[in-house]
Protein backbone atom coordinates (compact mmCIF):
# COMPACT_ATOMS: atom_id res chain seq x y z
CA UNK A 1 0.00 0.00 0.00
CA UNK A 2 2.93 2.61 1.03
CA UNK A 3 4.28 1.98 -2.26
CA UNK A 4 1.25 2.49 -4.45
CA UNK A 5 0.56 5.84 -2.85
CA UNK A 6 4.03 6.64 -2.91
CA UNK A 7 4.44 6.66 -6.42
CA UNK A 8 0.93 8.28 -6.72
CA UNK A 9 2.77 11.14 -5.12
CA UNK A 10 0.56 11.22 -1.83
CA UNK A 11 3.64 10.88 0.01
CA UNK A 12 2.15 12.10 3.33
CA UNK A 13 -0.49 8.99 3.10
CA UNK A 14 2.80 6.52 1.78
CA UNK A 15 4.22 7.13 5.13
CA UNK A 16 0.99 6.70 7.56
CA UNK A 17 0.51 3.58 5.42
CA UNK A 18 3.94 2.66 6.04
CA UNK A 19 4.07 3.32 9.59
CA UNK A 20 0.83 1.21 9.85
CA UNK A 21 2.42 -1.57 8.16
CA UNK A 22 5.59 -1.80 10.62
CA UNK A 23 3.20 -1.38 13.32
CA UNK A 24 1.66 -4.55 12.14
CA UNK A 25 4.79 -6.20 11.33
CA UNK A 26 7.75 -4.51 12.79
CA UNK A 27 10.32 -7.28 11.44
CA UNK A 28 9.33 -6.72 7.56
CA UNK A 29 12.43 -4.57 6.32
CA UNK A 30 10.93 -3.93 3.46
CA UNK A 31 8.27 -2.18 5.13
CA UNK A 32 10.83 0.72 5.89
CA UNK A 33 12.29 0.79 3.07
CA UNK A 34 8.94 1.65 1.51
CA UNK A 35 7.99 4.74 3.88
CA UNK A 36 11.45 6.12 4.03
CA UNK A 37 11.58 7.25 -0.07
CA UNK A 38 8.39 9.62 0.63
CA UNK A 39 10.35 11.47 3.21
CA UNK A 40 12.50 12.69 0.52
CA UNK A 41 9.95 14.48 -1.11
CA UNK A 42 7.99 15.67 2.00
CA UNK A 43 11.29 17.49 2.78
CA UNK A 44 12.67 14.97 5.47
CA UNK A 45 15.48 13.54 4.69
CA UNK A 46 16.56 12.84 8.19
CA UNK A 47 13.70 10.97 8.98
CA UNK A 48 14.10 9.22 5.79
CA UNK A 49 17.47 8.22 7.56
CA UNK A 50 15.86 7.69 10.25
CA UNK A 51 13.86 5.16 8.43
CA UNK A 52 16.74 3.46 6.47
CA UNK A 53 18.40 3.07 9.84
CA UNK A 54 15.77 0.71 11.37
CA UNK A 55 15.70 -1.39 8.62
CA UNK A 56 19.35 -1.99 8.96
CA UNK A 57 19.18 -2.79 12.16
CA UNK A 58 16.96 -5.77 10.89
CA UNK A 59 18.76 -7.06 8.59
CA UNK A 60 22.51 -5.31 8.57
CA UNK A 61 23.48 -2.58 6.47
CA UNK A 62 23.89 -3.33 2.94
CA UNK A 63 22.16 -6.45 3.03
CA UNK A 64 18.60 -4.72 1.88
CA UNK A 65 19.12 -4.16 -1.94
CA UNK A 66 17.53 -1.05 -2.46
CA UNK A 67 18.07 0.93 0.70
CA UNK A 68 22.13 1.83 -0.08
CA UNK A 69 20.38 3.66 -2.97
CA UNK A 70 17.84 5.35 -1.32
CA UNK A 71 20.32 6.17 1.46
CA UNK A 72 22.15 8.51 -1.10
CA UNK A 73 19.36 10.33 -2.43
CA UNK A 74 18.04 11.47 1.30
CA UNK A 75 22.15 12.42 2.12
CA UNK A 76 21.62 14.27 -0.89
CA UNK A 77 18.60 15.95 0.23
CA UNK A 78 19.70 16.73 4.00
CA UNK A 79 22.36 18.97 2.08
CA UNK A 80 25.22 16.44 2.70
CA UNK A 81 26.56 15.84 -0.39
CA UNK A 82 30.02 14.67 0.49
CA UNK A 83 28.46 11.64 2.13
CA UNK A 84 26.26 11.29 -0.70
CA UNK A 85 28.99 10.81 -3.34
CA UNK A 86 30.70 8.21 -0.67
CA UNK A 87 26.94 6.33 -0.78
CA UNK A 88 26.64 6.47 -4.21
CA UNK A 89 30.47 5.12 -4.94
CA UNK A 90 29.43 2.52 -2.29
CA UNK A 91 25.77 1.61 -4.81
CA UNK A 92 27.81 1.53 -7.68
CA UNK A 93 30.79 -0.71 -6.61
CA UNK A 94 28.36 -2.99 -4.88
CA UNK A 95 26.42 -3.29 -8.70
CA UNK A 96 29.81 -3.67 -10.62
CA UNK A 97 30.63 -6.55 -8.03
CA UNK A 98 27.47 -8.30 -8.91
CA UNK A 99 26.11 -7.61 -5.36
CA UNK A 100 23.10 -5.42 -6.02
CA UNK A 101 21.31 -4.97 -9.02
CA UNK A 102 22.12 -2.24 -11.58
CA UNK A 103 18.95 -0.13 -10.97
CA UNK A 104 20.22 -0.17 -7.56
CA UNK A 105 22.56 2.53 -8.99
CA UNK A 106 20.30 3.95 -10.87
CA UNK A 107 18.04 4.80 -8.02
CA UNK A 108 21.41 6.30 -6.34
CA UNK A 109 22.91 8.64 -9.08
CA UNK A 110 19.03 9.95 -10.02
CA UNK A 111 18.20 10.34 -6.18
CA UNK A 112 20.94 12.64 -6.12
CA UNK A 113 20.48 14.53 -9.40
CA UNK A 114 22.88 12.99 -11.51
CA UNK A 115 21.30 12.56 -14.89
CA UNK A 116 23.93 11.24 -16.96
CA UNK A 117 25.32 8.45 -14.61
CA UNK A 118 21.33 7.24 -13.90
CA UNK A 119 21.03 6.99 -17.93
CA UNK A 120 23.51 4.84 -17.50
CA UNK A 121 23.19 2.72 -14.67
CA UNK A 122 19.31 2.53 -15.97
CA UNK A 123 20.47 1.47 -19.31
CA UNK A 124 22.81 -1.39 -17.99
CA UNK A 125 19.43 -2.32 -16.00
CA UNK A 126 17.54 -2.77 -19.08
CA UNK A 127 20.18 -3.96 -20.88
CA UNK A 128 20.77 -6.53 -18.41
CA UNK A 129 17.19 -7.57 -18.51
CA UNK A 130 17.07 -6.68 -14.42
CA UNK A 131 13.08 -7.02 -13.51
CA UNK A 132 13.38 -4.10 -11.07
CA UNK A 133 12.41 -1.10 -13.42
CA UNK A 134 9.44 -2.57 -14.54
CA UNK A 135 8.46 -4.66 -11.33
CA UNK A 136 9.09 -1.24 -9.38
CA UNK A 137 7.30 1.57 -11.76
CA UNK A 138 10.08 3.70 -13.25
CA UNK A 139 8.09 5.41 -15.34
CA UNK A 140 6.32 6.52 -11.89
CA UNK A 141 8.81 6.66 -9.33
CA UNK A 142 9.31 10.42 -8.17
CA UNK A 143 13.41 9.34 -7.71
CA UNK A 144 13.80 9.14 -11.64
CA UNK A 145 12.03 12.16 -11.90
CA UNK A 146 15.45 14.04 -12.89
CA UNK A 147 15.96 11.39 -15.92
CA UNK A 148 12.35 11.59 -17.18
CA UNK A 149 12.79 14.85 -19.37
CA UNK A 150 15.54 13.04 -21.44
CA UNK A 151 14.51 11.30 -24.43
CA UNK A 152 17.01 8.69 -23.51
CA UNK A 153 14.57 8.02 -20.78
CA UNK A 154 11.72 7.83 -23.29
CA UNK A 155 13.45 5.12 -25.53
CA UNK A 156 14.36 2.78 -22.32
CA UNK A 157 10.94 2.66 -21.34
CA UNK A 158 9.73 2.05 -24.96
CA UNK A 159 12.39 -0.63 -24.76
CA UNK A 160 10.62 -2.19 -21.84
CA UNK A 161 7.05 -1.10 -23.36
CA UNK A 162 6.26 0.90 -20.66
CA UNK A 163 4.16 3.93 -22.42
CA UNK A 164 2.63 5.48 -18.81
CA UNK A 165 2.06 4.97 -15.23
CA UNK A 166 -0.27 2.38 -14.72
CA UNK A 167 -3.85 3.86 -14.09
CA UNK A 168 -3.76 1.61 -10.43
CA UNK A 169 -0.80 4.71 -9.64
CA UNK A 170 -2.13 7.63 -11.22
Amino acid sequence: MSDNLYLQRRFAESVAAGRRSTEMDSLLAFAYFNYSQPYVFLGQPDSALAVLAKADRLVGEGQLLLVDAVRAASLAAAGRRDEARRQVALVEAAAERGGVPFYAAAIANAGVGNREAGLRWLTRSVDAHEAAPATYGVVCDPMFDVLKSDSRFDELMRRMDIQACPARVK
